[in-house]
This record gives C-alpha cells, sequence and structure tokens, in this order.
C-alpha cells in the first residue's frame, strides 16, 4: 500500500510541475484551473466535465464542482478569443 501512495503523490507532483510550465503567466485562478483539469483528467480518464469533477473529490457538491470547472472553461475560452 505504501508503493501505492507514494505513486499517487509522485504523479501528482509531475502533473503540478507540467501544469506550472504551461500555465506560466496565467493569474492563479487560471493555473488552479489547468491544474485540476489535467488532474482529473489523468484520474477519471474521461474528457467529461462531471467525471472530472468527482475525480477531484472536493468538499463541496458535485453540481458547484462542475459549475465552476464550466465557469472557468468560459472564462479561459473568452479571454483566448479576445487576444486573437
Amino acid at each position: 500500500m505504501n508503493n501505492y501512495t507514494m505513486e499517487v503523490y509522485e504523479t501528482k507532483r509531475e502533473i503540478l510541475n507540467f501544469s506550472k510550465k504551461i500555465s506560466e503567466g496565467l493569474d492563479k485562478k487560471e493555473r488552479k484551473f489547468i491544474f485540476d483539469m489535467q488532474y482529473g483528467l489523468s484520474k477519471s480518464k474521461s474528457c467529461l466535465i462531471s467525471e472530472i469533477s468527482r475525480a477531484l473529490n472536493e468538499n463541496i457538491k458535485l453540481k458547484n464542482t462542475v459549475e465552476r470547472l464550466c465557469d472557468n472553461l468560459q472564462a479561459l475560452s473568452e479571454k483566448k478569443c479576445k487576444s486573437n
């Protein structure tokens, strides 16, 4: 069991380090969103927002997590559209 725990932490740390690299120049909220999405995608092995939200296993209602991720995704998309 101990090896499994270490592998999970190492994987999470690798995702965090990669997330930091690709989100340079973004604000803290956007960096956290990028990490949450990458971690959720990896853990859930699904691209559905509801499955990503479940994988994050947050201590709030699933609906609230889904809404937060959707809102951040939309805001990031709008920001990208404005810059083009």
